[in-house]
């Protein structure tokens, strides 16, 4: 009797480690794929850019491709962020934050209109 207990103790232990170790696999294989396509910031550009570029502005970092610019999180209300970037790269056609985009009065001022009222949250 004592013998069968340690062999079936090893086979759980060794089913357990397994299950584990699959677990932590997938997520660790998933995760990179999941951040690389979503981004705090996204914008959309009016005229598109004529290179590929990095941008770093207050701690955001923008990465700008042809039509569309992709930021990390920042400290700074989305208004604020979103008129630093126009500053650098021009005017924007759209601006979201967290997949929520920026609404048409909001995006107009973020463009330097300032004729257009302030946005109300």
């Amino acid at each position: 009797m004592t013998a069968t207990l340690p062999r079936s103790l090893n086979s759980l232990t060794f089913a357990a480690l397994a299950i584990l170790g699959t677990a932590a696999s997938f997520g660790v294989t998933t995760a990179p794929a999941r951040a690389a396509t979503v981004s705090f910031y996204e914008a959309q550009l009016a005229t598109p850019a004529e290179a590929r570029r990095t941008e770093i502005q207050n701690g955001v970092v923008w990465k700008c491709g042809d039509t569309d610019c992709r930021g990390s999180e920042g400290q700074s209300r989305p208004e604020v962020v979103c008129a630093r970037l126009v500053r650098k790269v021009g005017p924007l056609a759209g601006f979201s934050v967290k997949g929520e985009a920026l609404g048409a009065e909001a995006l107009a001022r973020c463009n330097g209109d300032k004729a257009a009222p302030l946005a109300r949250r």
